[in-house]
């Protein structure tokens, strides 16, 4: 819910750089580590689950950690592009 302020911030501190004050950074990386947690989480306990062999588990999981910033930049522009552009029209997804 907060990533799109986070990636403002990110972004801001980027262009304007300013020392972070202490209780800010350990805020976020309070965010960051759960959000790797979570990430790290659900990719062991899916391999878990598709009985997955350990090295096919620890290379995803490693791929995972790696792809972080990639998946939350892409879910912050998917947030920010959806409260911008909302659409006015009710769809059915059939599967």
């Amino acid at each position: 819910a907060i990533s799109p302020l986070s990636l403002l911030v990110a972004l801001y501190n980027l262009i304007f750089t300013r020392a972070t004050p202490f209780w800010l950074a350990l805020g976020g990386a309070f965010c960051f580590a759960t959000y790797l947690y979570l990430y790290l989480l659900g990719c062991v306990v899916q391999n878990v689950d598709k009985k997955t062999g350990i090295r096919k588990t620890v290379l995803r999981t490693v791929q995972t950690a790696v792809l972080l910033p990639v998946s939350s930049a892409l879910e912050g522009v998917a947030i920010i592009s959806g409260l911008t552009k909302p659409t006015n029209k009710f769809e059915i997804i059939k599967k």
